[in-house]
């Protein structure tokens, strides 16, 4: 886990600097330069016709190895393998997207600048502790905008929108689950994003970019900490308690838009991917972009839909299973026609889907999709999502996991279970518990 200090800085006015200092790093420049912060504390500087950065530390020399670390980018391609300038150790390197060789160099609006922090241990995986946003503006933005995309030259998707557009009432305010006991502290859940979470590499490989002082590098941790960001926003906290939690959400959203408008997908891969979509729909509802909304409304971006289907005679005439990697995969019967159901890869290699409720990462994904899909119900997104699937396929693995539940890997982390035991049948659409017209058994485990 990343340790628990809050960096925001919400500035109520710009200031000049002839240079920054954030999150171990130091950018200086040629003179003094107008500076500021958006609403979630990353740094701007505007373009006044000639801004110029001399340096920016830690430099990208190894030390008289080959290795090229600590490396600076400029408007990255986001997508499922996309080449990096950050890091001569990891995948896809490109000598020409790192710019943190070129100083002193001018810099111009419609650029972002993306500064990573490398770790020591070259091939590590997450290779980096930091990467710190830096955008070169045209004007000066409002005090508690968010910030333009990091990822491609369009920096418009949600130009102006600011911390005091976003909607409040989409949020509930439900009274803390089983007394509180298991319920986070606010300050614990705001510091799992303070810092900006990064979406450029949305494949397995992604795990190696996300840096550790920043967020979870798997899908399951992501998962598991973005369920006690979202579930924290509807309970009883008030609006300005709210707040830092709410800026730090939305921005993660706006951001995923935005790498999936370069045409980036959360493909279906096991744990990796999960949890993506949620904090889309919700950033597109909190400014009320409908874009994002639209965007959001589809089932073949994002693993969690990707990987939840309704058993149909296809799936079940898909036998035998694929057994070469040694794992037990067992195949659907007439029976289980109709049931809300999950698999690694459904939607590339339905071959490797398994009936078997022991099948490989079920309670990886499972036990972090419980969360955002209770989020979903309470803040009544099931239509908005668009694909029932999910809803249907979390309410039977609960039915049959929830026995499961501690604050460990593969189970339900107590504060999600809290939650779905208090609010998950709250609305008056959501009395019932049956999932599905399927009803029988697995391994003897009864099937609602």
């Amino acid at each position: 886990m990343k340790p628990i200090v809050l960096t925001y800085l919400l500035l109520t006015s710009l200031f000049g600097a002839t240079s920054i200092t954030q999150y171990g790093t130091t950018v200086t420049f040629a003179a003094d330069e107008t500076v500021g912060q958006y609403a979630n504390g990353d740094y701007w500087v505007l373009d006044d016709g000639n801004v110029i950065i001399n340096s920016w530390t830690p430099t990208t020399d190894a030390s008289g190895s080959s290795r090229i670390k600590n490396g600076v980018m400029v408007n990255p391609t986001a997508g499922i393998d996309p080449s990096q300038g950050f890091d001569s150790s990891l995948g896809n390197y490109s000598e020409a997207l790192n710019v943190g060789n070129d100083w002193p160099r001018t810099i111009v609006s419609g650029e972002t600048l993306l500064k990573a922090v490398s770790v020591e241990e070259a091939g590590a995986r997450p290779q980096f502790t930091d990467i710190v946003i830096l955008t070169v503006v045209s004007s000066v933005p409002s005090s508690g905008d968010f910030r333009p995309p990091y990822v491609g030259t369009d920096k418009t998707l949600w130009s102006g929108k600011n911390k005091s557009d976003l909607d409040y009432t989409i949020l509930k305010s439900l009274a803390q689950p089983n007394g509180g006991t298991n319920v986070p502290s606010l300050a614990s859940v705001e510091a799992l994003i303070d810092r900006s979470w990064i979406e450029i590499h949305t494949s397995v490989g992604g795990r190696e970019w996300h840096p550790t002082n920043h967020q979870q590098y798997y899908g399951r941790e992501i998962n598991y900490d973005l369920n006690e960001i979202m579930l924290s926003l509807q309970l009883d906290y008030t609006n300005i308690q709210k707040e830092n939690l709410y800026i730090g959400l939305v921005q993660y959203g706006l951001d995923i838009y935005a790498a999936l408008n370069m045409g980036a997908t959360w493909p279906a891969k096991g744990g990796h991917n999960h949890g993506r979509k949620l904090p889309m729909l919700i950033a597109g509802n909190a400014l009320n972009i409908s874009a994002i909304i639209t965007a959001a409304n589809s089932s073949t971006v994002f693993q969690e839909d990707l990987q939840t289907f309704y058993v149909t005679q296809a799936d079940i005439d898909l036998c035998p299973k694929y057994s070469d990697d040694g794992r037990d995969r067992e195949c659907y019967t007439q029976e289980m026609m109709g049931m809300p159901e999950w698999g690694a890869q459904h939607d590339e290699q339905p071959i490797r889907d398994g009936s078997n409720w022991d099948i490989e990462y079920r309670q990886t994904v499972g036990a972090g999709i419980i969360g955002e899909v209770l989020t979903a119900q309470i803040m009544e997104f099931k239509t908005a999502w668009g694909h029932n699937a999910i809803f249907d396929y979390a309410d039977r693995f609960w039915e049959i996991e929830e026995v499961n539940r501690a604050d460990a890997l593969n189970q339900i982390h107590l504060f999600e279970a809290d939650m779905w035991d208090a609010y998950r049948y709250l609305l008056a659409s959501s009395t019932s518990r049956k999932t599905s017209s399927f009803s029988g058994s697995i391994r003897g485990i009864a099937v609602p």
